[in-house]
């Protein structure tokens, strides 16, 4: 079984598609705060978390990564996608570099443009104003807020991710540089870690 949790609208081809809210194409309405959820130990081959994991408090974090490791296969995949507080923080602070959201140039460390009397608080490219571009990085962080449950409750750096995912027994964990359109991850403010699960909660090989 290949489960895609939280999916909302971004349904997956060969996928559960599971949500709190019945939409178009979601397979399972589940309420995901709740545990154990309703799947047997060791029935998950693929786990896709896109999005998801920032919308729990952050004293919620190693309980779901404990059920993610229930639930799933020795040797299974699972994706989690969640705002890179790294880049939004840079863009909030204009801490350079970092990229538009709408278009992917990077804001250079030094703007040669300041210097001739032009204006450098534009993108370069798509011509978003710096303040645009900002008020989008703290939506990024901390949700749309447009619905119940849209709302973000924790941040994650590559770093606090990694050691989440390794103590509670997953391994030979990547970074993904793109995603499917080509588009790198630090251009959407997205960090992706790809992991497996390789041992038990307590770090000790199966």
């Amino acid at each position: 079984m290949k489960l895609n949790l939280g999916c909302g609208t971004d349904i997956k081809q060969g996928f559960l598609n599971v949500d709190n809210r019945e939409l178009a194409g979601v397979g399972k309405v589940v309420d995901l705060s709740k545990l154990p959820w309703p799947w047997e130990n060791g029935s998950v081959e693929h786990l896709l978390m896109l999005d998801f994991l920032e919308h729990f408090p952050y004293r919620q974090t190693n309980a779901i990564l404990n059920e993610c490791w229930r639930i799933m296969k020795m040797d299974a995949i699972l994706e989690v996608q969640v705002p890179d507080f790294t880049h939004c923080g840079q863009v909030i602070l204009n801490d350079r570099p970092y990229m538009c959201n709408r278009c992917g140039w990077e804001f250079p460390y030094v703007d040669k443009r300041a210097k001739h009397g032009s204006d450098d608080r534009h993108c370069g490219k798509c011509g978003q104003t710096y303040e645009e571009i900002r008020t989008a990085a703290v939506h990024r962080l901390y949700g749309g807020q447009d619905y119940p449950g849209n709302f973000h409750y924790t941040a994650f750096t590559e770093q606090i991710l990694t050691e989440l995912l390794e103590s509670n027994g997953f391994g030979e964990i990547q970074k993904m540089d793109k995603n499917e359109n080509g588009e790198t991850y630090w251009q959407n403010w997205n960090l992706k870690l790809v992991a497996k699960k390789t041992g038990d909660i307590w770090g000790n090989e199966p």
